[in-house]
Parts: C-alpha cells; sequence; structure tokens
C-alpha cells in the first residue's frame, strides 16, 4: 500500500465516524420526531451550523426571518445539537404545563459567570433558592422600594437640568449609559442595601463589562468549537472574557463585603430568626421597627444559619445585579425613544402623570400614585412588547409533550421566541406599530395569556417582574413630569445586537428639554 492510499484511509476514517454518530442521532428517539418539524435545509454533520455563523448586528434580523419562514414552529441542528424553536402561544402554554424548569445545555457557557445560582440551577436547588428569595419582593417591600426609585431619579434629574443649562436649555444623552447607572444603582440601593459612590470608579467599569460578556457569550454559542473552557481560555476572546469577569465578580463581591461589615459592625442584631425557615408572614414581622431588609440580607442570614456558603451568595449576586439593572435600563430606553417618537402619546403620559402627582400634597410619589398612572403602565407595555428586552427563553422539555402540531420527547430542547409572539399579527394586528391602547382594559380581554411574556413563562418567570415594572412607572413618571423627549436618533433605525437582551449596536440619543414649572 502506498503513501497515498494511506493517507486517504487515514483521512476517510475520522469522516466516517463522523457519518455514522450523524446517522445515530438524527434516528435516535429526540432526532427521529424533531426532524419531522420543518426548518432550514442543513449539512450532515455541521447541521444549520454555518447559518448562524452571522455578525452580531445580524443575528436578531436572522432569528426574525426564520421565525416568519416556517411560522409557527422550526427545527435547526448545530452539530449534535436540535433545537426545537416555537412561538405560537398555544405551544408556549402547552410547554408551561410541564415541569420544564431545566435550563438548555449551552447555558453551561454562563458556569464560569453566574455559577449555579437561581438562573441555572435545576430541581431541589433551583426550588429552595427560589424559595429563599422570594420574600425579598413582597409588596410591603416593593412599597418602600418606591422611595429609593424617586430619590435615584432625583439624582438623575438634577444631574439633567444642570447639564440642560450648562448646554443651552437641553441635555442630549445616551439613553442605555444614563439608565444603566439609574438601575444600577437602584438594585443595589434596593435589593443590596448598599448605596453606590457616582465617583467609584469600579460600577462604570462594571456598567461596561456586563455586555462584553453578554456578547462573548452569544460569539461562543454561535461557534461551538469554543465550547470548552480550556481551549477557549487560550484565545484572545478567552484572555477578554476573564478580564471582564474578574471586573465583574469583583465588583458583587465589593458589595456582599460592605453588606457583611454593616451587620457585622451592627452585632447581626438584624438578621436575628431571619433565614429561610421563616415564613413570609415572620419575616414581614421581624422587619418591623428596623432598619429596611434586602434581598442580600436574605442571603446573609442563610449564611449565617449555614444554609448557603459564601459561593452561593457570589452566584445570586452576580445574577441579580446583572439582570437587575441591565434588562430594567434596556426597558427604560426603548419606552424613552418611543415616546420622545410619538410626541401625542407622550403628552398623555405627561398628562395622567402631571394629574396623579398634582394631587400629593407633600409632593413625594408612593406606590399607590404609581400605581394610579394606567396610561404610562400601558406605554411601557406596549413598549416591551414591540422591543422585548429578553427575546428568547429556552428550556429542556423533561416528559413527553404534544404541542398543537407536533410532539417532542423528553429531553428535546425547547427555544421560545418570545419577540415573535409578541409581533404575531394573528394576536397583535398591525404588530410594528406603537399602540398603548392595545393594552387598554377593554382591548385587554379576552387575549391569549401566552400572547405577552414579556418576563417568561412558568415556573421560571423573573423573580423580579413586579419590581422591575414598578421601577420603569416610577421612573418614566419622574422624567416626564420634568422633561420633553425629543428624538435625536429614532428607534427605527437602530441596529440591535442580541444576547440574553437586545441592545443597541451604538449609542443612541434623546434630547432632554426642561419643563419651566
Amino acid at each position: 500500500m502506498d503513501l497515498l492510499s494511506v493517507i486517504v484511509i487515514l483521512g476517510f476514517i475520522p469522516v466516517a465516524i463522523l457519518l455514522a454518530i450523524n446517522v445515530y442521532l438524527h434516528r435516535s428517539r429526540i432526532g427521529r420526531y424533531v426532524d419531522e418539524i420543518p426548518g432550514p435545509k442543513g449539512f450532515p454533520i455541521i447541521g444549520n451550523l454555518l447559518d448562524f455563523i452571522v455578525p452580531a448586528d445580524e443575528v436578531f434580523l436572522l432569528l426574525g426571518k426564520l421565525s416568519n419562514q416556517f411560522y409557527p414552529i422550526y427545527k435547526h441542528w448545530i452539530l449534535h445539537r436540535p433545537m426545537v424553536n416555537i412561538q405560537h402561544p398555544d405551544d408556549v402554554e402547552l410547554l408551561s404545563n410541564t415541569k420544564a424548569i431545566e435550563k438548555t445545555s449551552h447555558l453551561v457557557l454562563l458556569r464560569p459567570w453566574l455559577n449555579d445560582g437561581l438562573l441555572l440551577s435545576t430541581g431541589d436547588k433551583w426550588r429552595g433558592r427560589r424559595k429563599m428569595l422570594n420574600p425579598a419582593f413582597t409588596n410591603s417591600l416593593l412599597q418602600e422600594f418606591v422611595e429609593t426609585f424617586a430619590e435615584q431619579t432625583d439624582r438623575l434629574l438634577r444631574s439633567l437640568k444642570a447639564e440642560a443649562s450648562a448646554q443651552g436649555g437641553q441635555a442630549v444623552k445616551g439613553v442605555e449609559q444614563m439608565f444603566s447607572r439609574l438601575s444600577l444603582n437602584i438594585i443595589c440601593e434596593t435589593a443590596m442595601g448598599i448605596s453606590l459612590d457616582d465617583k467609584d470608579r469600579d460600577q462604570y467599569a462594571y456598567i461596561n463589562a456586563i455586555p462584553i460578556a453578554a456578547q462573548i457569550f452569544q460569539f461562543r454559542f454561535m461557534r461551538p468549537w469554543l465550547s470548552n473552557n480550556w481551549i477557549f481560555s487560550f484565545t484572545k476572546m478567552g484572555k477578554q472574557h476573564d478580564k471582564v469577569l474578574e471586573i465583574i465578580h469583583g465588583f458583587s463581591a465589593k458589595i456582599i463585603q460592605g453588606r457583611k461589615d454593616y451587620h457585622r459592625v451592627n452585632g447581626w442584631r438584624y438578621l436575628d430568626g431571619l433565614s429561610e425557615e421563616n415564613t413570609q408572614e415572620e419575616i414581614e414581622d421581624k422587619r418591623k421597627n428596623r432598619r429596611k431588609l434586602a434581598l442580600l440580607d436574605l442571603l446573609i442570614a442563610a449564611w449565617k444559619a449555614a444554609a448557603i456558603d459564601d459561593e452561593g451568595i457570589q452566584e445570586e449576586v452576580d445574577m441579580f445585579v446583572a439582570a437587575g439593572h441591565d434588562t430594567t435600563a434596556a426597558a427604560l430606553s426603548f419606552t424613552t425613544l418611543l415616546l420622545a417618537k410619538h410626541k401625542e402619546i407622550q403628552d398623555k403620559c405627561r398628562e395622567e402623570v402631571n394629574e396623579v402627582l398634582n394631587g400629593i400634597p407633600t409632593g413625594k410619589i408612593t406606590m399607590k400614585e404609581v400605581q394610579r398612572m394606567h396610561y404610562l403602565q400601558q406605554c411601557i407595555k406596549e413598549a416591551m412588547r414591540l422591543y422585548t428586552v429578553a427575546p428568547l427563553v429556552s428550556r429542556k422539555v423533561t416528559e413527553d409533550t404534544k404541542l398543537k402540531d407536533y410532539f417532542i420527547p423528553r429531553g428535546t430542547e425547547v427555544c421560545v421566541h418570545i419577540h415573535a409572539t409578541h409581533h404575531d399579527p394573528n394576536f397583535w394586528p398591525n404588530p410594528d406599530v406603537f399602540d398603548p391602547d392595545r393594552f387598554s382594559p377593554e382591548r385587554s380581554k379576552g387575549r391569549h395569556p401566552y400572547s405577552y411574556l414579556p418576563f417568561g413563562f412558568g415556573p421560571r418567570t423573573c423573580i423580579g417582574a413586579k419590581f422591575a415594572l414598578l421601577e420603569i412607572r416610577t421612573v418614566m413618571a419622574k422624567v416626564l413630569s420634568n422633561f420633553c423627549l425629543e428624538p435625536v436618533d429614532l428607534i427605527g433605525d437602530v441596529r440591535f445586537l442580541m444576547d440574553f437582551i437586545i441592545r443597541f449596536g451604538e449609542p443612541v440619543h434623546v434630547k432632554l428639554v426642561p419643563i419651566i414649572k
């Protein structure tokens, strides 16, 4: 046998093995059922991998194109891993009725960042953490938090007015950066019990690090050969990944240590009896007549009771601070830009806000006043429909499930395209039009309960949904009562990047003109 023959044979063997594995996967129970679902044509072995290796600002557009082309369900393969993509509310409802609380396999790429906290954990650990943290979002605590929402927004407004005065009567700001700083201050003071110093450079480094880490995750997800952490660590992006995680973990560790020091100085007395064994009512009783306690305090109390370790606290703080400020900042940005573009809707919001606020003798806004701003709430909900902050939710199905038209076996990974659901013309006529009246009581009546999912669905619905909506409404009410919003960059012209959330591909600005009272 000559050398050429040996080379040909040696080259053929791995290809033959890969082809055999490919046949096995497609003939497996999951593979057979998944392949009955329509979807883009792929290649042997690599599947649809090449379809998804696109520039960062084209991922969002590609997913929208596939959702429209294969409505209401499609599948794709990335190497050995199939994914079923759904968007119809009926299918989402059927999926939510299963015990699907397991996250999909690609989220293992987040473990260096978030470890095994509430976002990624499953089973008893997830249920235990959820139970531990639920008392941090009770209505009584949310009432207290409104004061912080308002105070932090007032700080921003004073800064904006000073800037407008120095710039001839108006301020032009990048919305994402402006609201990221505000929402980070809010989540740290409310959920973490720590007040940030605006002169502290660490918080600015943290804000800049979050989107970088998120985009690195998205890049790796689309390139499976980078999924191995050891291999990835040798790449240029791997080294950048380590640097941004050092910034992120350093910031959260500083928060945790600061709150521990506060309790240590006070002899831990504020945490006495505050542990996961208490009922929600008992925790509320223990909060009376003491300084208000935060989500981080629940974690530290559990740490004192040996129900959670330092690593457990870190992973929850990493998740809550990142998700709690990044998603809210995006929703505030989208709402602001849409109101700036639609002056008549903005004026109607302002009229409502002023009517509510003018009836407050003290001038201090409370949860009672915020909840009276119904039209503003409609505008926020419509902004979150039109620009879904978290456009995708993925789950691993833990039991055989019959959808409307297809069967998906246990172990199948399913991706719910919430942004596509929010733009389905069968449920949202003229879906690309900004129309807050969609959420009026009259037009909301009888709407499919799974046609609007801004905070996810099922058991893993966002734990901070009420917190976020209350924060956004409070901030927008304050902004609208003090400024007229005018467009600089039109939101319809913006390029979007997609990772965990959709974010702007470049800075987007709005003009804020102070209202003279």
